[in-house]
């Protein structure tokens, strides 16, 4: 395989790789292309989406099928990298992606657009293992969120009511010992984040969240013992949760 062509395109574009380009096997001029990110001091991914995907698109039209794999300095970030190459690489098949890593394997929760045909899913799990080897994690598990129980809105919601002031470890814990998957933290900050875009949710100076009016009157009560607000406020003056 010839990579100059390939090279020089991405320094037009001020692109680095962050190691070989590989050629991607049963895909007939498919590359994967491993390249250095960074975020700026303003929190900018850098190189941007649109300079990914005009790079992306110049290098088509050298007759390659390329597939970025975003590798970041901090590993911790991984996630992050992950979830921009398969939106970049699978624009119209991967809307979200989120990765939750133990001790010896990783799991990669995909939100699909459509329903993927084998050759798609044989690419994407292609991608995830190569962008997983990269940074060096256990071997990776390619799942759909569409296959497993994740907890509604209202089920989230009445949890926080019971639990706040309650921070994003927590609830993921709680939710888990509820018997939900839960594909990630960054998952339940995103929750917490529509649920406080919605009005439902405050987020205090210490990142705990709790309820505001509008969610209390979203979720109902009762009057009595049993009113859960008042089981919370009993439970809350007997000392610190």
């Amino acid at each position: 395989m010839d990579t100059e062509p390939i090279m020089v395109v991405l320094h037009a574009n001020g692109i680095s790789l962050a190691g070989s380009i590989v050629e991607m096997p049963n895909v007939e001029g498919g590359i994967f292309i491993p390249i250095v990110t960074h975020r700026t001091s303003d929190g900018a991914s850098k190189p941007t989406k649109s300079t990914l995907l005009a790079a992306k698109q110049q290098i088509g039209e050298l007759n390659y099928l390329p597939e970025f794999i975003l590798v970041n300095e901090q590993s911790e970030e991984a996630e992050h990298s992950l979830r921009s190459s398969l939106l970049v690489s699978f624009p119209d098949l991967v809307r979200n992606a989120f990765l939750s890593v133990e001790a010896s394997s990783s799991n990669v929760w995909l939100e699909l657009k459509k329903q993927a045909t084998e050759d798609e899913k044989q690419r994407l799990n292609e991608h995830v293992g190569r962008s997983i080897g990269l940074f060096k994690l256990p071997p990776a598990s390619v799942l759909s969120l569409a296959d497993i129980e994740l907890p509604t809105r209202l089920e989230i919601l009445s949890l926080i009511r019971s639990m706040a002031p309650v921070n994003c470890e927590a609830l993921y814990s709680e939710l888990q010992q509820c018997g939900f998957t839960i594909p990630s933290l960054d998952w339940i900050n995103r929750q917490f984040d529509l649920l406080r875009k919605t009005g439902f949710v405050v987020r205090r100076h210490d990142r705990k969240y709790g309820l505001t009016l509008n969610g209390l009157k979203r979720l109902g009560t009762s009057k009595g013992r049993r009113s859960p607000d008042i089981i919370r406020l009993l439970a809350l003056a007997k000392g610190p949760v």
